[in-house]
């Protein structure tokens, strides 16, 4: 009767200690799935956000640039004919050809600043490898345009922006650049040229 006394006790201890483990482990088991659950939902509404966010812009900012690398292609074959010289003569009528550059520029980095403000509440560092792709491309060119580095081999005052732009002015530029939180078009720059 002393055996199935011990036994019973023995029994009980192991069931009890049994059940102890279970339920911590259970419920660290509940919290570390829970927590895992909220983390993975997070990232995959960040990264639908970020698509949705890069549908928005991408066709526009392509078009932009692709005119914008037309216009490079020209200036580059042209250049020996001067038209993107002004001398200080911004006047629409003759000077089509800098105007429709500056036009061109402008709306590019406009199309490139709106898809990096569009972009600017969500956790890209979670983004996707070609989601990620876009956002540093869409980054860099506003960025170059105020980099002093490219003239580092050069006798160039950086204090004065000649040859590259202060970030915050080429900013406000680009954001006169607006109609209706859309770029502009062509003919409603020029008559708003100074």
């Amino acid at each position: 009767m002393n055996f199935t006394l011990e036994a019973a006790v023995i029994a009980a201890i192991i069931a009890a200690v049994t059940s102890l483990i279970t339920v911590w482990l259970q419920k660290r088991g509940e919290k570390w799935l829970y927590n895992f659950k909220i983390n993975a939902q997070h990232k995959h509404d960040q990264q639908i956000k970020i698509k949705d966010s890069i549908a928005k812009n991408k066709i526009q900012l392509i078009n932009a640039a692709e005119e914008l690398n037309h216009r490079l292609w020209n200036l580059i074959s042209n250049y020996d004919k001067g038209w993107h010289k002004v001398n200080g003569n911004y006047g629409q009528d003759e000077k089509y050809y800098f105007n429709s550059f500056v036009f061109r520029l402008t709306n590019f980095l406009w199309w490139s600043r709106k898809a990096d403000l569009d972009l600017e509440y969500f956790d890209t560092t979670i983004a996707e490898d070609s989601d990620l792709y876009y956002v540093k491309y869409v980054r860099f060119f506003t960025l170059t345009m105020c980099q002093t580095t490219l003239f580092d081999e050069m006798d160039y005052d950086t204090e004065y922006a000649e040859d590259h732009f202060f970030k915050h002015i080429l900013e406000d530029e680009i954001a006169s650049f607006t109609g209706n939180n859309n770029s502009i078009s062509y003919s409603y720059y020029l008559t708003n040229l100074q």
